[in-house]
Order: structure tokens, then C-alpha cells, then sequence
């Protein structure tokens, strides 16, 4: 690669620097975690359900697999050092506070008179900050400008929305395929709703990503110590 490559800075070019990694890379790193975010939230279920040996220590590992993957993730693709620390340590705070934040939701929703809907509106509420949390060291890592963190704003707005209308889709997903019985339309309607709880992940993300993409300018760079490298994702 020539030094006159458009991703790589002179600096770079020198040694002093590196291209950043390139955006296929960082999407496919994206999808395949949550691949594994889905088939954790769905393959205890079937364990479960026919009551398979060692289904505790995998429903317990499987989170843990998945945020040491979105750690990897970060690693790979961040674009310069300090970017890298940063987004790792986001990164690995995702699981903990998720589970402290879903902790809290059942302690307020089941110590207090309420019912099952009251936990889940608990629940989306909670579970927004740690989705914005997991966006924002996406965020950190991979995205240059200085607007895109108004994209997060859709985190908090999808997510009022679903509270709103309440666990009647997730319902609804479970009298058209969970009521089977089978093993199949079980998982179906888990994966279905796993789909819908992800939406303000992915309204988030993608908003802070057409934000950086279309609105903002590549001389904005949050860090001092950031090359003008042009993949990113």
C-alpha cells in the first residue's frame, strides 16, 4: 500500500500511526455479536425447557462469552489507542450494570404492588441505559465526528414508545408461535422478541452513525491525538 492511500495519514506512512481498521471488518465483529446476544437469549431456553444438563452454567457463561466478544470487538476496530481503552472499558461495563439495572427493575417491580407489566416497563427502562452504553463504546470506537452522540437520543425515545404500548407485541408474538409447544415456535417467539427489545439498539446505532456519516465533518476529531483515517463504521 502506497503512502498516498487515502487511509493512511503521513504520520502513518511513517510508522507513527496505523490505517484504521476497515469498516467491513468492524460491521461483521457488529453482527456477530449479536448473533451471540441472540443465541443467549434463546438456546437456554430450549436447555431449560427439556431440562439438559449443565443448562445453569450455560445460561450463566453465555452473557459473559458474549461481552468478552464485544471487548474483542473494540479492540479490533478501534480506530487509535486512547479511542481503544476507552471503548473496551464502555464495552465491559455493559454486562454488570445490565444485570444490576435488571436486579433493580425486579427488586422496584415485585417489593412494591405492582404486576408482571409493571416489571417489564421497569425492565425497558433500565435496559436503555445499558443499550446507550454499548452504542456509545461503538461509538467511541469507531465514529469520528462530534454529533453523533445526538443519535442517542433515539434510545430513550424508542424505548419510551415501547413502554407505552406495553408487553402486548411480545404477547402477541407468543400466541403465534411460543402456544405450539414445540421446541421450534418457542424459540421463534424468543428470537421474535429478542428482535423487538433490540429495536432501540438498533435505532440508536443507526442514528449515530447516519449522524456522523452525513452531518458531521472530519476535521472534528474528539481526541487530539487522531489521524484523519476515512473507514469507519
Amino acid at each position: 500500500m502506497s503512502t498516498s492511500d487515502p487511509r493512511i495519514h503521513p504520520v502513518a506512512a511513517r510508522g507513527e500511526g496505523r490505517a484504521a481498521p476497515p469498516a467491513t471488518l468492524a460491521w461483521a465483529l457488529l453482527a456477530v455479536t449479536q448473533v451471540v446476544a441472540l443465541l443467549s437469549f434463546v438456546v437456554p431456553v430450549t436447555l431449560f425447557r427439556h431440562d439438559l444438563p449443565g443448562r445453569e452454567v450455560v445460561f450463566e457463561l453465555l452473557p459473559w462469552l458474549n461481552a468478552a466478544l464485544l471487548a474483542s470487538a473494540l479492540l479490533l476496530v478501534a480506530v487509535t489507542p486512547r479511542r481503544r481503552l476507552i471503548a473496551v472499558v464502555l464495552g465491559l461495563l455493559v454486562l454488570p450494570v445490565s444485570q444490576v439495572l435488571t436486579n433493580l427493575a425486579s427488586s422496584i417491580a415485585f417489593d412494591t404492588p405492582s404486576n408482571y407489566e409493571d416489571f417489564v416497563a421497569w425492565q425497558m427502562a433500565f435496559g436503555a441505559i445499558s443499550t446507550a452504553l454499548l452504542v456509545t463504546a461503538w461509538g467511541v470506537a469507531r465514529l469520528r465526528s462530534r454529533l453523533w452522540p445526538l443519535g442517542l437520543l433515539a434510545i430513550p425515545v424508542v424505548t419510551g414508545v415501547q413502554i407505552a404500548i406495553g408487553p402486548q407485541i411480545e404477547h402477541t408474538f407468543w400466541r403465534l408461535f411460543g402456544s405450539g409447544g414445540s421446541d421450534v415456535s418457542l424459540v421463534v417467539s424468543f428470537a421474535l422478541s429478542w428482535c423487538y427489545s433490540s429495536l432501540p439498539f438498533v435505532a440508536g446505532g443507526a442514528l449515530c452513525w447516519v449522524l456522523d456519516q452525513v452531518l458531521g465533518t472530519r476535521e472534528q476529531h474528539p481526541f487530539p491525538d487522531e489521524l484523519p483515517l476515512t473507514h469507519r463504521a
